[in-house]
């Protein structure tokens, strides 16, 4: 799995229980972290019903495409790059 390096600022008394619970549970601090937040943020509501592909149809909905955009674009994509009819 990649990984993306990020800064955390934890108050004093956070981050001590944050070690001891990750020294009980024999994991590291990062561990212990990224588990905990991973499980929030999949328990959120927003994310239970999360497709990306929502997110992706609301984009294609706002852009403003020129008039001569063909409406079989994504299913006739070599049609429209390597026929030179329609070049």
């Amino acid at each position: 799995m990649l990984m993306k390096r990020t800064q955390v600022y934890l108050d004093y008394e956070t981050h001590k229980m944050a070690l001891t619970l990750a020294s009980q549970t024999r994991q590291t601090l990062s561990s212990l972290i990224r588990t905990s937040l991973k499980n929030h943020v999949k328990s959120t509501p927003q994310m239970k019903n999360a497709n990306p592909l929502v997110g992706l149809y609301r984009l294609g909905k706002r852009i403003k495409w020129p008039k001569n955009t063909p409406k079989d674009l994504s299913t006739n994509l070599d049609k429209y790059l390597y026929d030179p009819a329609h070049n």
